[in-house]
């Protein structure tokens, strides 16, 4: 397999001038719109240095073109060693569509052999399932992991039958997203974009793999701990479900501090702090999610939250300080009929209320814990303020 993954890129080395361009050779730094400082210079760079992709006569890369499926296709060829020429078929491409059929890259009628197909743009969910199956080919692990439902803020209105190619090309470094978030499959793929496709794909060494500043689950957290190891943390003991009382549970607890967004009285987002108590156990995990949200995209304001309390109830989490509740004037808790009960009010609409796909709700699930505005409650109420390590 290692010889054979050296040949496809020594193939690629010499023959992938493909679908990227026609025309002038150069360095990425040569050509006209390519600045040193872009996201994509580097990818750019060091294709174009092999002679891998090339730019256009008047020395321009046009690194926002957009692709059309047979170009890609032709690149994705010749990245898996193809030797498919431009004759034949329906489409100039149609010869690159047959054999990357035949390797299984791409499924049978998955693209339509025609013109129109084939000259139509590629999207980014297309792209990614055809990537993922290239990675394949040329011996990648798959990685079933779930980094991509937390990476993402549009995950959840991806179609069922992308969702998996997303989220192997994500886990595997091959993928990422835009700055806000989101994966925006149904965008076109531009020539910027397949640069750094190709460069992760036959290079291991450049790709994005999840990890820390990410929200991808985080490997050791205890919210992803056994029960029993989760107690043991808790309680000292593995046995103990609750704390008998507030003195017993006090002597676990720690205060800790932790980076917020805020406003100022103008209504700027400035950066700030806040204390928070929490079960001694639990007190790195608690910071470093909230370095998550402060670090996000989003810049979410925290302007409260509050964590152990003593309750009534000897089974809540806020008595474990395992517990965070964050602005509950704008997440509520909301009793089964759909009365408010704690709060003033939600709006999913609205920059304090948490939805599913905000940070907030992202850097808790990276640490395995739950929020209470998925409807985790068995009496059918929602507490869109609650985040808890064992979803109670």
């Amino acid at each position: 397999m290692k010889n054979r993954i050296i040949q496809t890129a020594a193939a690629l080395m010499f023959a992938c001038m493909a679908a990227m361009a026609v025309g002038a050779r150069a360095s990425a730094l040569t050509y006209k719109d390519v600045s040193a400082n872009s996201w994509y210079s580097e990818h750019v760079s060091k294709l174009a240095d092999r002679g891998v992709i090339s730019g256009y006569p008047d020395m321009t890369f046009k690194p926002e073109r957009v692709l059309t499926r047979g170009e890609f296709l032709k690149l994705v060829d010749r990245c898996v060693g193809g030797g498919a020429g431009q004759t034949g078929g329906n489409s100039w491409a149609s010869g690159y569509l047959k054999e990357l059929i035949e390797l299984g890259i791409v499924l049978p009628n998955e693209i339509i052999d025609s013109s129109r197909s084939l000259d139509a743009n590629i999207t980014r969910f297309e792209m990614a399932a055809i990537l993922v199956r290239a990675s394949d080919h040329l011996g990648d692990a798959r990685k079933d992991d779930p980094a991509a439902r937390y990476a993402f803020t549009d995950y959840r209105s991806i179609p069922e039958s992308c969702a998996s190619s997303v989220a192997q090309s994500y886990s595997r470094g091959l993928l990422n997203g835009y700055p806000d978030g989101r994966f925006c499959g149904s965008k076109p793929l531009s020539r910027a974009e397949a640069a750094a496709v190709i460069t992760r794909l036959l290079h291991p060494e450049k790709r994005v793999l999840p990890g820390n500043g990410s929200f991808a689950p985080v490997a050791g957290a205890v919210g992803f701990m056994s029960a029993a190891e989760q107690r043991a943390r808790l309680f000292g003991d593995s046995s103990k479900t609750y704390f008998s009382s507030a003195a017993e549970a006090g002597a676990r607890m720690t205060e800790i501090t932790v980076p917020v967004w805020t406003k100022n009285s103008v209504g700027i987002k400035v950066a700030s702090s806040l204390k928070l108590v929490v079960n001694k156990a639990l007190a790195d995990d608690v910071r470093e999610i909230f370095g998550l949200i402060f670090n996000g995209p989003q810049k979410y304001c925290v302007l409260t939250a509050g964590g152990y309390g003593w309750r009534a109830s000897l089974r809540s989490e806020h008595n474990r300080g395992s517990a965070v509740d964050i602005n509950p004037f704008a997440n509520p808790y909301v009793d089964a009929g759909g009365k408010i009960i704690v709060g003033d009010y939600y709006d999913p609409a609205d920059e304090y209320s948490i939805t599913a796909s905000s940070d907030v709700v992202r850097a808790f699930a990276a640490y395995g814990w739950g929020w209470g505005g998925e409807g985790r409650w068995s009496s059918g109420a929602l507490d869109y303020m609650h985040f808890s390590l064992t979803g109670t």
